[in-house]
């Protein structure tokens, strides 16, 4: 075993075997929250002109008890957590050895050392100074004269209220929380409500250190989840209930089984006791909430979390850009390329948007697009994505790639998945009205002919826009009123007048090619548009009739396809 000063057993080893079962915190129990800064504060000290010589950067120190009187064995007594009160006199018979004590002091996970400096000791050792300032122990010099006993019976007080204030705030938070899990709240709202309760930001974290849930009490999230992997990588991962390890983090474990790493609250002092048991609280709630949500499966935080922050953009619920850029990046997906590029996928039949489903379809293929991507449902059937890339190649190569996985998916499923892309943006902003034109652009595939892996305004086509427009009663009434005589003969006469017009419109009044299409001779074709311009009163060499009669043979089909009557009004 080590000496300590006077050749007296170094407390390291002993005052660990004593110390209480509990909450700790930098090997120091939590107290009810009454730090040295704040007992610098009471008026019983504030009149002694309190001088802070060593360790003024934890002075957020826990305060567990007030411990009257320096002696050279008083390490052997403590439990860690008390501030020392001490008179110069007292600490003058700890020399000379001032250093050794101070280090023995910090390594009994002592608060702090406050003395009263008086004849015998004019002023505070220059070697306990300097030891103190290299172990961080806080260290007070008093220039007036107090008294002990009032400032004791102050501090126990406060202490003894702050105690009873964190009872009644953890049996609140205990309602609080049962109510919001028999709701069937989120996670956000378990994080929201927690959150706003201790007084700090929290964050819930997956198993590789990707972002799940954010409650940033106000902060900016920019600062909150800076180079959060990293620095969350060196936070352990088996530290006990309520010791923070890095920057005063406080951390507690969740169930791996659902995927889940840890809820971690980000301190700005040392936390409390009351903040421990907080915490241990919430991530219980966020047990048993996912439990109950998905039981025997794995837990959809992961998606929900990319979907509330694509929620966000899309309905521009965010302060900066930076701070969606932020949380993005915490959640895994680096939105920081020159283009944003938004994707809307379909899947029909419609309704198949359930979590297994979506997770099952869209988030395997989701990780080829290179930079990740943000996923959110919008309707039954129907699911945003937000990707970013660094060139148009880029982004044209890995929504192919995508679009193909999702498709060959789908089948797999048994689900028809269309995928739609506008045209890249470079701002945020523009996002939500492209996802918008990215639905259109869904739509109109549905009257699409195309082949492809994945539509664009220029796969669509004309048909396409038409799509659009079949709930346009105008639009309808006008196609109508030019086919409708030609539609009534073939009717009456197992004729074929219609699809004469739109074959010989198709190849631009070429007769030729239009006989050779239709497998009837020029001669027999000559007759039909006779026949057809007779019936519409019009001629099909002027220009303007043509692309009118064009429209509505194209509007004739889109309906037909969509499973529309085009004769009803």
């Amino acid at each position: 075993m080590s000496t300590g000063a006077g050749g007296q057993p170094s407390p390291s080893a002993s005052a660990a075997q004593r110390r209480p079962s509990g909450e700790w915190q930098n090997g120091t129990p939590v107290g009810a929250g009454l730090t040295v800064r704040e007992l610098l504060d009471l008026p019983e000290l504030r009149v002694a002109a309190p001088d802070v010589l060593a360790g003024a950067e934890n002075l957020d120190n826990s305060v567990r008890w007030i411990q009257i009187g320096a002696r050279i064995d008083v390490v052997d007594c403590l439990y860690g957590g008390e501030l020392i009160l001490s008179t110069g006199a007292s600490l003058r018979a700890c020399g000379p050895d001032y250093g050794a004590f101070a280090r023995d002091l910090h390594a009994a996970t002592v608060a702090g050392l406050i003395v009263e400096l008086d004849s015998e000791l004019r002023q505070m050792p220059e070697d306990l100074v300097t030891a103190a300032a290299i172990v961080g122990l806080p260290v007070i010099a008093l220039r007036r004269e107090i008294r002990f006993v009032a400032v004791s019976e102050a501090a126990l007080s406060l202490i003894a209220n702050r105690q009873h204030d964190d009872l009644a705030l953890v049996a609140q938070a205990q309602d609080t929380l049962l109510e919001l899990c028999a709701t069937g709240a989120s996670i956000q709202d378990l994080l929201d409500a927690c959150g706003e309760m201790m007084g700090a930001p929290l964050v819930l974290e997956d198993m590789n250190h990707l972002v799940l849930a954010l409650y940033d009490a106000g902060l900016p999230a920019v600062e909150l989840l800076q180079d959060w992997q990293l620095r969350s990588a060196r936070v352990a991962c088996d530290l006990l209930p309520g010791q923070p390890g890095p920057e005063n983090w406080l951390t507690a474990n969740l169930d791996q089984d659902l995927g889940l790493g840890r809820l971690i609250l980000l301190a700005s002092a040392t936390p409390t006791a009351a903040q421990s048991k907080l915490l241990q609280f919430c991530a219980r709630a966020i047990a048993v909430l996912e439990h109950a949500k998905a039981p025997g499966h794995r837990s959809h935080a992961t998606s929900h979390a990319k979907a509330r922050i694509l929620s966000d953009i899309i309905h521009r619920d965010y302060i900066a850009p930076m701070a969606i850029y932020a949380r993005a990046q915490a959640s895994g997906v680096n939105l920081k390329g020159s283009l944003l590029v938004p994707i809307v996928v379909s899947l029909h039949p419609s309704g198949s948007n359930e979590p297994d489903v979506a997770d099952a379809l869209i988030g395997p293929a989701a990780v080829k697009l290179g930079q990740g991507a943000l996923s959110s449902p919008l309707t039954p059937g129907r699911h945003a994505l937000l990707t970013a890339s660094s060139s148009q190649r880029d982004w044209e190569q890995h929504i192919a790639v995508f679009a193909k996985e999702v498709r060959d998916r789908g089948q797999r499923l048994g689900l028809h998945a269309v995928v739609a892309v506008p045209e890249p943006v470079t701002k945020l902003e523009d996002v939500p009205q492209a996802i918008v034109e990215a639905q259109l652009i869904a739509d109109a595939a549905q009257a699409s002919v195309e082949n492809v892996d994945y539509h664009t305004w220029a796969t669509v086509g004309l048909p396409g826009v038409l799509a659009l427009l079949t709930d346009r009663a105008v639009l309808r009434a006008y196609a109508r009123r030019l086919l409708q005589p030609l539609i009534a003969s073939d009717e009456k006469r197992d004729g074929q007048l219609v699809d004469t017009l739109r074959c010989y419109l198709d190849h631009r009044g070429n007769k030729v090619a239009t006989a050779r299409d239709m497998h009837i001779s020029r001669q027999t074709l000559h007759d039909r548009v006779r026949t057809i311009e007779r019936l519409l009163a019009v001629s099909l060499n002027d220009g303007e009739t043509c692309t009118s009669l064009h429209l509505a043979t194209i509007m004739l089909d889109v309906m037909h396809r969509m499973g529309m009557d085009f004769t009803s009004r």
